[in-house]
């Protein structure tokens, strides 16, 4: 049978792979096959180079020490032409760092309190941190700033809550940093 080929494959999908890097690193990054592709041109920031896989789905590529943030960039081909690219923002430095904020000193009785967390360095989307917590609930994972709900009936003592690099979107050394919630009774005055 004769396969007739009339336009360029579609943009390749997300590109998965890590996206904040300390330098020296090797990473891998790799799309879904895109129908009616015959091969796929990956592109990679200045000063890294494509180890293996150039032409397929997954490439190997190497960050050296002088590695530039840029993107990582695949476009699907085939005898009619190139897709669309699809990129992924990449940041390179030589840290990242999270903050989960000071600690709170509340009373028995307050049921939230919004969260002050802070990322830096090649820490710097959604994706590269998260809140762990053992007893509560953050409301909104997402958000350096989101409300903490306490537990229900919680009336002294501490909470501790943490925010930690995420290993699968960055290749530098873990961080976490911790807050503490101390729960206080109610004053009482005397007379």
């Amino acid at each position: 049978p004769v396969n007739v080929v009339t336009a360029p494959p579609a943009q390749p999908g997300i590109i998965t792979g890590i996206t904040a890097i300390c330098p020296t690193k090797t990473l891998t990054y790799s799309i879904i096959p895109v129908s009616g592709a015959t091969g796929y041109t990956w592109s990679v920031p200045t000063n890294w180079s494509i180890v293996s896989g150039q032409g397929t789905t997954t490439v190997s590529v190497n960050a050296p020490n002088n590695a530039t943030s840029g993107n990582i960039s695949v476009a699907a081909t085939n005898v009619c032409g190139n897709s669309t690219l699809s990129t992924l923002p990449v940041t390179v430095g030589s840290n990242g760092s999270v903050s989960a904020g000071v600690d709170r000193f509340i009373c028995t009785g307050t049921t939230s309190i919004q969260l002050a967390g802070s990322i830096s360095g090649v820490i710097n989307n959604n994706s590269e941190w998260d809140w762990v917590v053992t007893t509560g609930t953050i409301v909104s994972q997402n958000s350096l700033t989101s409300n903490y709900n306490l537990p229900p009936g919680f009336t002294t003592g501490t909470i501790t809550i943490k925010i930690v690099s995420n290993q699968t979107t960055v290749a530098c050394p873990d961080v976490e940093d911790e807050m503490i919630i101390t729960v206080r009774p109610l004053p009482t005055a005397t007379i």
